[in-house]
């Protein structure tokens, strides 16, 4: 699940992880959404956690395109 952080300039950033790599480092991906000025601070909020769900799905489908791509060349 991503996680919606509001920053101090009323951005909001949006982190997704991916869990942890073989050295245990966690792997997260991340972008910055920032909400148009005339929008309300409900509203806003409420769009970040709509783009924070696209963004996942858009970074887990990626992920398990490219997990699929290299296996599929392993076995070749």
């Amino acid at each position: 699940m991503a996680c919606v952080r509001k920053k101090k300039n009323g951005s909001y950033e949006i982190i997704v992880s991916l869990g942890y790599n073989v050295e245990h480092k966690k792997i997260t991906k991340s972008m910055i959404y920032w909400p148009e000025e005339n929008m309300t601070e409900k509203s806003a909020k409420k769009e970040a956690e709509r783009q924070a769900v696209l963004f996942e799905d858009k970074v887990i489908k990626r992920r398990v395109w490219r997990q699929n791509y290299e296996t599929c060349r392993l076995h070749k």
